[in-house]
């Protein structure tokens, strides 16, 4: 198993490298999304910068590492906690992958995917935390941090064992720290925005 498992962390780690912000973006517009709007090699940044189109594909993509990492450590290797790692490995490899000198998203989309197949309904109700305080609030960013933050507890609630919520209360706060200029020392600045 163990020799499984560092094979199924590692493969995850390198299907996190492919960012699909910055291939989309190189395949269909010849730049880095990196050099434009927030900076960000993620579906939002993707959106603002090239339209819904390329944010949908890039969300898609990005969504669908998190649940191939997942459902490669459950056929592999076996345990929730175990499949929860490998999508820890894989947000890791989206946020700082090598060939992209570390600099990649902040791996939400990834996270979200990988929740999507673990527990499909624990997903649709954080989505659903999401939407209600957008609702509220009016603020994409802050009820998407809170619904990040509730990961491990929605899993909590919908009776996941102790080691699946502590594996995902760390990939929560590897997404929530990144999300943090101040924190975020993967930031370099950028050209400035064209007016």
């Amino acid at each position: 198993m163990s020799l499984r498992f560092a094979l199924v962390v590692a493969g995850s780690y390198m299907l996190g490298c492919f960012v699909a912000a910055y291939y989309v973006t190189r395949w269909r517009h010849g730049v880095d999304i990196r050099a434009s709007g927030s900076g960000n090699a993620g579906a939002r940044n993707m959106a603002r910068v090239y339209g819904l189109s390329d944010a949908a594909l890039t969300l898609v993509l990005d969504a669908a590492k998190g649940a191939i990492a997942v459902l490669a450590g459950l056929y592999f290797v076996g345990p929730e906690w175990a499949a929860v790692v490998a999508l820890l490995a894989a947000v890791v490899g989206h946020i700082w992958p090598a060939q992209l000198g570390f600099r990649g998203g902040k791996g939400a989309a990834t996270g979200l995917g990988g929740v999507l197949v673990l527990d499909p309904l624990a997903a649709l109700a954080l989505l659903g935390v999401g939407a209600v305080l957008f609702a509220i609030t009016r603020d994409f960013f802050k009820s998407g941090l809170i619904a990040i933050g509730a990961a491990a507890p929605m899993l909590a609630v919908f009776r996941h064992d102790v080691a699946t919520i502590a594996a995902t209360a760390v990939t929560s706060l590897v997404c929530l720290v990144v999300q943090h200029p101040v924190l975020d020392a993967r930031r370099t600045p950028r050209a400035p925005a064209e007016s």
